[in-house]
This record gives C-alpha cells, sequence and structure tokens, in this order.
C-alpha cells in the first residue's frame, strides 16, 4: 500500500510539473505565461531555428528569474509582468526569413506550427543562445530564449572532464533513497547561468531541483569506481513525511 501512495504522489507531481511548463513557480499571469518554459505550444512541437548553420530550440520567454528564501531552502519563482528582456551583449543577426513544418535548413528559417515574424540576436560570448524578438498571432513583440544542444538541455554538470544530466522532473534523472555503498562527498554545485556550458568541475547551469528550490551549493556524490553517474543531494517531501534522497545524473549522450 506505501509503495502505490508513493507511485501515486510521484505521478501527481510529474502531471503537475507538466501542466504548468516549468519546474518552478510561474507568477506571470499573461495568456503568453503558459508557454514559458516548454508548456503546451500551439502547433504541438517546440519551435526550432536555424542561426549560423546551428539549430536552437524554444525553451521559454526570456524572463527575469528571482529567488526566495522560506527558511528551508531557496525557492525560484518568474518575476515580472509579463515583459520580456534581451540579455547584454546581443547583437542584432537578422530576421526571421520563413516559416516552415520542417526542420531547417537555411539559416533564419523557423519551424513552428504558427505564424511568426522576429528578429534574431546573439553573442559571442554565449554562441549557445539566441534570442528572439518575436510576435506572433498569441503574443506581440516579446524576447524568446533558445538553446543549442551545447547547453545539454539547460541542464548539466560538468564533473571530471565529463557532462552529466541533470533532468528534473522528467524521470531522465532517477531518484534513489540511497547511495551506493563506495559513494564520497566530491563537493558542492555551483551554478553559472542559464546560458553558460558548465567547464569546471561541478559547474551547472541548472537552476533548480524538482521542488524549485535554488541548486546552488548543493552537495554532490560519486562512486571513485564509477564515472557514469554522479549524485546530486535532494530533500524528498511526501504525504508520508520527508526525507533525504540523490538525483542520479548519468553521462550525458547528445
Amino acid at each position: 500500500m506505501k509503495k502505490l501512495i508513493i507511485l501515486l504522489t510521484v505521478l501527481v507531481l510529474v502531471f503537475s510539473l507538466a501542466a504548468c511548463g516549468n519546474k518552478a513557480a510561474d507568477t506571470g499571469s499573461t495568456e503568453e505565461g503558459a508557454y514559458t518554459d516548454g508548456g503546451t505550444m500551439p502547433g504541438g512541437f517546440a519551435p526550432v531555428i536555424m542561426v549560423n548553420g546551428k539549430l536552437y530550440t524554444w525553451t521559454r520567454l526570456a524572463v527575469n528569474r528571482d529567488f526566495l528564501d522560506y527558511g528551508n531552502g531557496t525557492e525560484v519563482f518568474y518575476s515580472g509582468d509579463g515583459n520580456t528582456f534581451l540579455p547584454e551583449g546581443y547583437i542584432e543577426a537578422g530576421k526571421i526569413s520563413e516559416i516552415t513544418a520542417e526542420t531547417p535548413t537555411e539559416d533564419m528559417q523557423l519551424m513552428a506550427g504558427f505564424e511568426a515574424s522576429g528578429t534574431v540576436y546573439t553573442s559571442e560570448i554565449t554562441p549557445e543562445v539566441v534570442y528572439v524578438l518575436m510576435t506572433t498571432d498569441w503574443f506581440d513583440s516579446k524576447y524568446v530564449r533558445f538553446a543549442s544542444d551545447d547547453l545539454c538541455g539547460g541542464e548539466c554538470i560538468f564533473y571530471n572532464g565529463n557532462l552529466y544530466r541533470i533532468s528534473i522532473g522528467t524521470g531522465i534523472s532517477p531518484t534513489v533513497e540511497e547511495l551506493p555503498e563506495e559513494c564520497v562527498v566530491i563537493g558542492t554545485l555551483k551554478y553559472i547561468g542559464d546560458d553558460a556550458v558548465p567547464a569546471a568541475d561541478l559547474e551547472t547551469n541548472c537552476v533548480s531541483d524538482t521542488y524549485g528550490k535554488y541548486i546552488d551549493g548543493r552537495e554532490v556524490y560519486a562512486d571513485p569506481n564509477d564515472n557514469s553517474v554522479i549524485y546530486v543531494y535532494e530533500h524528498q517531501y511526501w504525504a508520508q513525511g520527508d526525507y533525504p534522497a540523490y538525483l542520479a545524473c548519468n553521462l550525458w549522450e547528445s
């Protein structure tokens, strides 16, 4: 019975996260807020744009992230009134050339299930991310963030020369209640920003855990004899109570 209750609780959590389209609370109440972080898109798929020969996938509207500390951990939420912004260092690179139903093969083509127009912005500092000042039939003049596969889905950790995927709320990074016997603490995570690719030990571009709590400073564990997975501490909360647990982060495979 306990296992059944836990399973049902997990399913409720996963479906709730999917419905929100975001692992943190979205405070924006505007119409486009539902599409901020990968929620259901018009057309049924995430738009993809080609820029300088590379494909970039829609991740979210470009909104500011703020952090609130409730005493038991820092919680992430999206601030603002629906307005979006362009980060510093980005310059205009061109206009969306056309909308296509297929994977783009030419620069500035946008694969989307809706009509759109807009201006593309790029940065030499963070070439893994582009922004598009976009207008569609469901929002007007909003900056949209697109990311390439180089960001590993925007949720990765660097350690000992490898990238590990820390994918929250999707089942890719399963939770374990006990660590393998040989595991030891290897340090704590350092959040370096959404648009950065981790390149030093325990750097991450993942901002929060399953519960929307800020992940910077979180303890990480590894088995010295097994480089295929590292473990990130995450306190779990269930109807029966709360307990320590660990996210198993496997080697990234692009």
